[in-house]
């Protein structure tokens, strides 16, 4: 919108200019100390999980074990998704039809598969 389309009877504000020179202050100010910014920055935690080596090296490797056990908790929270929907559908199948013998293959099937996926994420978080 063009400032000559803006109603006549409005109050033209000069705070604005204000607000930039201010702004600039600031910035300026800011700019002039950097040292204080950075004066006490805390150290980085060590990794709770890996090899426990010092040094750059040994932190990464840490943290990629932890990611690596973040990404087993994944795969296991998706096989409990995954079992559950799967026996929701066969639940929704056996009280329509009234076959109830699927539903139970499956829940029995999906229970064992999920034991054996925490079974592997507990493994596989002490080999990590």
């Amino acid at each position: 919108m063009h400032p000559s389309e803006l109603p006549r009877n409005l109050p033209r504000s000069r705070t604005g200019w204000l607000v930039a020179r201010c702004g600039a202050a600031v910035l300026l100010a800011a700019g002039c100390v950097p040292q204080a910014a950075l004066a006490a920055l805390p150290t980085v935690s060590a990794p709770s999980a890996g090899t426990g080596g010092t040094g750059l090296m040994g932190t990464l490797q840490g943290y990629l074990a932890m990611a690596g056990i973040l990404v087993g908790l994944t795969l296991a929270t998706a096989a409990f998704l995954v079992v559950g929907g799967g026996a929701l559908g066969k639940f929704n199948e056996a009280r329509q039809r009234g076959e109830w013998g699927d539903f139970a293959v499956t829940l029995i099937v999906g229970v064992v598969l999920i034991v054996a996926v925490v079974w592997l994420a507990n493994q596989a978080a002490t080999i990590l």
